[in-house]
């Protein structure tokens, strides 16, 4: 899916367009790759606005904030 260097270092301020390969299917396959392994639905809508790698974490975050019991 992504095209990363062996020791590239990814944080909370990496955009797409730090990432080789990082385009909108990637994006999708990342999205869909988050929500099985933490067993969530991220909105749709907020999923296409992040900026960064920071706010797909602050976005997770919420959400299971809200999923929990």
């Amino acid at each position: 899916m992504f095209h990363l260097p062996e020791k590239v270092e990814i944080s909370r301020a990496t955009t797409a367009s730090d990432v080789k390969g990082w385009d909108s299917l990637s994006h999708a396959m990342l999205i869909l790759g988050v929500e099985e392994e933490f067993g969530i639905d991220l909105p749709l809508d907020r999923t296409y606005e992040l900026a960064n790698v920071g706010e797909l974490v602050d976005l997770v975050c919420e959400t299971l904030e809200t999923k929990a019991p």
